[in-house]
């Protein structure tokens, strides 16, 4: 009932809008014929009026430019509806089950639109051309070189990007030199560095060493002392001789 009651609804905002086209055109529904008084051949009607390109004599230009926009809409939209249309170019995937109908879903199901894809990544395919076209001119040859022909292998070798005079400054001997000199107080500082290193290693280990004597002391001195103090305290509890006599 839900469902038939929407139907309804749906049908009677259409009719009512095609009543008011046809209004505004001067077409009522007793001049229509028996035969079209369905939806679409209404629609037809309307459509044909506004190609003939001239407006019926009751209809104002401002309703019929309106119904104009709509058909130039219209036409928009399934030119657009035609080249959006996936063709040859629609994948599908899926592997049939053992259910024939289930088979059928499930092959029937798009994975993606091929062409759709493409003009939704327009952007990004446009900045990854770009990108090949720097390469590519990047490996293009002088003119200088292209009067005299070269072996295939040679003319990737003599390209600007590999044959530039920007890398002839690597190749220059005393730039050579200064960077043997450079390397070579790298490798001074590196030994010199672990010497030093060295040395502290032995420096704590024999401050480590000492501390432990040191502390090895202290405990044997902790501990004769306290062998003094109980010598003592013996010593002064001992009665003193010829005491008992008296």
């Amino acid at each position: 009932k839900a469902m038939s009651s929407a139907a309804e609804t749906a049908n009677s905002s259409i009719e009512s809008r095609i009543c008011t086209l046809e209004t505004r055109l001067g077409i009522s529904p007793s001049t229509a014929s028996v035969g079209d008084s369905d939806i679409n051949s209404r629609l037809d009607r309307l459509f044909l009026l506004v190609s003939q390109a001239s407006a019926p004599s009751s209809a104002s230009k401002k309703s019929f430019d309106a119904l104009s926009s709509i058909e130039k809409d219209w036409t928009e939209s399934t030119k657009l509806a035609s080249e959006l249309d996936p063709g040859s170019f629609l994948v599908r995937q899926g592997f049939p089950p053992t259910n024939d109908t289930a088979a059928v879903a499930s092959i029937s199901t798009p994975m993606i639109y091929r062409r759709q894809e493409v003009l939704a990544s327009s952007t990004f395919l446009k900045e990854g051309m770009d990108q090949l076209n720097k390469a590519r001119e990047a490996l293009l040859i002088s003119s200088d070189i292209e009067k005299n022909p070269l072996p295939p292998n040679e003319r990737y070798t003599q390209s600007d990007i590999l044959s530039s005079p920007q890398y002839d400054y690597a190749m220059d001997e005393s730039v050579q030199k200064r960077l043997n000199d450079v390397s070579t107080k790298i490798m001074s500082l590196y030994h010199r560095s672990a010497n030093a290193s060295q040395k502290m290693d032995e420096l704590v280990d024999r401050y480590h060493a000492i501390m432990g004597a040191v502390s090895e002391k202290i405990v044997l001195a902790d501990e004769e002392v306290t062998m003094l103090e109980k010598a003592k305290e013996e010593k002064t509890k001992l009665p003193k001789r010829g005491s008992s006599f008296s």
